[in-house]
């Protein structure tokens, strides 16, 4: 059995999955059934040899007919098709087809789907077999293989980045970020927020501020996160568009993370007119609506996402939304769907599934050991206070209390600040006959987070 389930704040930054489709596009999307679009990305040409084949794709996603989201997704689908004739009729440059892969991964971050990262991939191989030895897109494929959480490549493609001759500010902000973002994940917290500052003192951007914005909140220096926030969605032209929906839902996750759950839902609100139709603020939605216990609108919202996305996430929030009601048959069904996704996942991009799919059987895991095998890859991979959060929580579900309390004692040791790690702590020392220090930690917990251990 798994300890008992919380509410979590999840950082949901993007939803990857990833498929590869061989069929050549013959226009924009269409209308689908249901009064929605069918919007399948722009595929890349299947003459290419060299281009790697992944059986089957995943469902096209759909979007509301009418939103700024499937607007955008459209003028992404024209610049990717423009990108990749150029690319074609040229036949030797690299640049349209990195071209084209950004694109790609700009449409990744909006649907969510692993389609658009998988020929992002595709985009990027073709560039660097036309690019001359040593040269290419090395910067996008630095971000792509950290969007995967491929961190081992993206140490890899950040040496070659440092071995580049000519680098601006901007240029090394980006580079230097990129790196503390990886010793980030890796738990190498010192280590991130000097890069973080460096990159912060070489190009005060967007993505800089940013950054320490995040590390600032997730070391619970709350008050200096808003205040990078307030700068940098201050610099933005307009409160419209993708970035502006980004910098409002962080703002609304971390109050998540403190309780704050009408602040919270007062931003999300902010980011879903900033970028309507947008899935991944409305999961959030939905989300918080299920901690305010209005259920019936956060299933309606929930089903409707899933219609969309068909992402095993929001059918896990179903089904234990239909579990807290009584309905295990309902919530078997979407548990049984998900978990068929997960597996889909893990078997061709393990890294980028790991998180996603522990969540998953940390809740509705029937075999403890499997969840302990898949929580020491993800902690194998990015060994962070989140991760040791998560496997401390498998050992404690596998009866291993000695290993759980060893691994939460290393992310309480580090800097990072979270309702969730002293609730798992307060757990492991409960299961270990320790009611004083469970105690300690339960307290700890709600000084940061009042609702964490509902």
């Amino acid at each position: 059995m798994s300890p008992p389930t919380r509410a979590r704040g999840r950082l949901t930054l993007a939803r990857v999955g990833l498929t590869l489709t061989l069929t050549c596009l013959n226009g924009l999307p269409a209308l689908a059934a249901g009064g929605a679009l069918r919007v399948s990305p722009p595929a890349l040409p299947e003459h290419d040899p060299k281009l790697p084949f992944v059986p089957a794709p995943d469902p096209p996603v759909q979007f509301p007919q009418d939103g700024e989201l499937t607007d955008a997704l459209q003028e992404l689908d024209v610049a990717i098709l423009s990108a990749l004739q150029h690319a074609s009729e040229s036949g030797r440059g690299w640049q349209q087809l990195a071209s084209a892969a950004s694109l790609y991964m700009r449409r990744a971050r909006l649907s969510g789907s692993y389609d658009d990262y998988a020929n992002a991939e595709a985009a990027l191989e073709r560039a660097f077999l036309r690019a001359p030895e040593h040269g290419g897109p090395i910067e996008l494929r630095a971000q792509l293989n950290f969007s995967l959480h491929r961190l081992p490549r993206v140490d890899e493609d950040l040496a070659q980045m440092e071995r580049r001759i000519l680098q601006d500010n901007e240029y090394k902000a980006r580079r230097v970020g990129l790196a503390a973002d990886v010793a980030f994940q890796r738990g190498r917290y010192a280590a991130a927020r000097e890069g973080f500052a460096e990159a912060l003192a070489l190009d005060r951007d967007i993505s800089s501020r940013s950054r320490m914005a995040v590390y600032l909140w997730k070391t619970g220096s709350f008050d200096q996160a808003e205040q990078l926030y307030d700068e940098a969605t201050a610099s933005q032209r307009e409160d419209v568009g993708t970035t502006a929906a980004w910098l409002h839902l962080q703002r609304g996750l971390m109050d998540l993370e403190r309780g704050r759950y009408e602040d919270a839902l007062g931003h999300y609100r902010l980011a879903e007119r900033a970028l309507p139709g947008y899935w991944l603020v409305e999961e959030h939605i939905a989300e918080i609506l299920t901690l305010l216990g209005q259920t019936d609108d956060a299933l309606a919202l929930y089903h409707d996402i899933i219609a969309r996305t068909n992402n095993a996430e929001f059918m896990d929030a179903v089904a234990g939304i239909l579990r807290e009601r009584g309905d295990e048959l309902g919530a078997r069904a979407m548990i049984d769907r998900a978990r068929a996704i997960y597996e889909k996942q893990l078997a061709r991009y393990p890294e980028a599934a790991y998180g996603h799919a522990l969540d998953h059987f940390l809740e509705f895991g029937e075999d403890p050991q499997r969840t302990v095998e898949l929580a020491e890859a993800n902690h194998a991979l990015r060994p962070g206070a989140p991760a040791k959060d998560a496997l401390a929580q498998a050992y404690l579900g596998a009866g291993r209390a000695a290993d759980a309390r060893r691994i939460i004692e290393e992310a309480l040791a580090s800097p990072y600040v979270s309702a969730d790690v002293h609730m798992t702590a307060s757990e492991v020392y409960a299961a270990l006959g320790d009611a004083a220090r469970a105690a300690q930690q339960r307290a700890r917990a709600l000084a940061i987070n009042p609702r964490a251990a509902d």
